[in-house]
């Protein structure tokens, strides 16, 4: 947790996990402290699909007795401080009951991807909030299935990434053009869990976004540390044959020849999904498909490829990279109720400890829309003119301690953009989840009226 020393803080422990159920409830016998160390962590962030049914087959909303497993897994001294469900995905997090208090601006968003963008077989969840005045992001996904439909499984990503900016960042969203009624009403349905439903726009080629469109709004890009895990779909483009055989050498010399035809890290190669994300090192066998009860590959009629489908990846600031580091990356083969098997992943996540007083009331003012968001001062590449700059605007982390510099705080959009007054304050300043601006490099800067 955090350290006593004003300014300084130890990093804090954080558990992902991901599991694809299989469409069943998870057993009575399953002990999933093997997948989840109790007690263990600061914050655990936990993401299932196919949770006690098939995809596409429950629209439930809510699952109680899969929370209730998750929280005597963990123990006692957790609280959650967020879920939510949609049809058969669901996310959950936890932390520790003395770090309660320091998270605000909780809140979840849900985006479907399945059929007709309309049936929730295939989605994305997400839970955000920011714990002092760093944001943090979790998403659990469930991508198109099958071998074939690696462009499907990019589209869903780009989708649920955009979508989940106009949910969990609608102030932000709202300086953007809007989407017409017909495209509003072709587009399915997304959510978020203390709003109005809003309706993400469809594809309009295959390709999502189409070839040569301006860059898409991105939730990934607004948030300091950001995790994606989930069911991604992605293949290994081999054979069986040639796969068992692989396996069959048991080394890691092997995986890593098989990890070279793997779908997903051939996308992230060449720029087309999970931009800017990192994954760890997988040295682990893959995690589908399985005989349910087993922990034997597929031996049905189909004998399907085995693959590495479950995954976690990360994003941090581009310059604070190190302020994400994993410790294990691992799956759990000792679970075999699913064809497939969980994936979970420990992590040292460096939070500044500082706080600033006027946080709370910048965050406030910026909910009831008095920050001037909208209305940026004229003049590029520097302060308004007439206006005097500070020596050295500090480029960080956005949710680093920034420099006191009355009596207005700035942040410059992007290189080239307008410089934008978020408030008259004489501490570090942070923006909330709820109304984040498009910080392109997190330079900050103060400028003085003439």
């Amino acid at each position: 947790g955090f350290s006593s020393v004003r300014g300084a803080a130890a990093p804090l422990r954080v558990c992902v996990g991901t599991w694809n159920m299989g469409g069943k409830a998870c057993p009575e016998d399953v002990d999933l402290s093997v997948w989840l160390k109790r007690d263990a962590f600061d914050i655990y962030a936990v993401g299932v699909q196919e949770c006690e049914a098939g995809a596409g087959v429950s629209t439930a909303n809510q699952r109680p007795k899969w929370e209730k497993r998750l929280s005597e897994c963990i123990g006692p001294r957790y609280v959650m401080l967020a879920k939510h469900c949609l049809g058969t995905t669901h996310v959950a997090c936890f932390v520790r009951e003395e770090l309660r208090s320091e998270c605000h601006d909780v809140h979840t968003a849900q985006v479907i991807t399945g059929v007709g963008k309309v049936v929730a077989n295939k989605a994305g969840v997400g839970v955000c909030f920011d714990l002092r005045h760093t944001s943090f992001l979790f998403v659990t996904a469930h991508f198109a299935a099958h071998m074939g439909k690696v462009r499907a499984r990019n589209d869903d990503f780009a989708r649920i990434d955009k979508e989940l900016f106009r949910l969990m960042c609608p102030k932000l969203a709202a300086t953007l053009p809007r989407q017409s009624s017909m495209t509003a009403i072709l587009g399915g349905l997304g959510g978020l869990g203390d709003a109005a439903k809003v309706s993400p726009e469809p594809a309009l080629d295959h390709t999502f976004p189409p070839k040569n469109a301006p860059p898409e709004p991105s939730v990934s890009a607004h948030f300091d540390r950001v995790f994606w895990f989930g069911d991604f779909n992605y293949r290994i483009e081999n054979t069986r044959e040639l796969v068992d055989a692989k396996l069959g050498e048991k080394t890691q010399e092997a995986l890593q020849s098989l990890l070279r035809d793997d779908q997903l890290l051939a996308q992230i190669a060449a720029g087309s999904v999970f931009k800017d994300f990192k994954e760890p090192l997988v040295h682990f066998p893959p995690t589908y498909k399985y005989d349910k009860g087993t922990s034997a590959y597929d031996s049905g009629k189909k004998m399907r490829v085995q693959a590495w489908t479950d995954r976690i990846l990360f994003r941090a600031p581009s310059n604070n990279q190190e302020s994400i580091k994993c410790v294990r990356y691992d799956s759990v083969q000792g679970i075999c109720s699913s064809d497939h098997k969980p994936v979970v992943g420990h992590f040292e996540v460096h939070v500044p400890q500082e706080n600033f007083g006027s946080v709370r009331s910048a965050r406030e003012a910026m909910r009831k829309g008095s920050a001037a968001l909208h209305h940026p001062i004229a003049g590029s590449g520097g302060g308004p003119k007439g206006w005097s700059g500070t020596e050295g605007a500090v480029p960080c982390d956005s949710g680093d301690a920034q420099p006191a510099r009355p009596p207005w705080q700035t942040v410059k959009l992007s290189p080239g953009a307008s410089w934008v007054p978020l408030a008259p304050s004489t501490s570090g300043l942070r923006v909330s989840s709820r109304s984040r601006v498009p910080v392109d490099g997190d330079v900050w800067g103060a400028w003085r009226a003439p």
